[in-house]
């Protein structure tokens, strides 16, 4: 997923990955509620809950965000 991610929005994407279980990623648990994982956060607001949510609603906010309008690389040439 992150792969991928970063294939859509190249240079203009910082992703930041915190383990649930270090000080850090239990600070951001709490600060952002999240509870299942993963989880990712665009922009400190829009919260996108699993792998399924992430890529039925991320990946086009993502998009959107962007100005790509969905030129994107396709999924199946991205390894998971």
């Amino acid at each position: 997923m992150v792969r991928r991610l970063s294939q859509i929005a190249g240079n203009g994407l910082v992703i930041r990955w915190s383990d649930p279980r270090s000080l850090r990623g239990l600070f951001l648990s709490l600060r952002y509620r999240v509870r299942r994982y993963p989880t990712f956060i665009l922009g400190g607001r829009e919260k996108f809950v699993g792998l399924e949510q992430a890529e039925a609603g991320l990946i086009p906010r993502l998009e959107a965000l962007m100005g790509l309008g969905g030129n994107h690389v396709s999924q199946d040439s991205v390894a998971h």
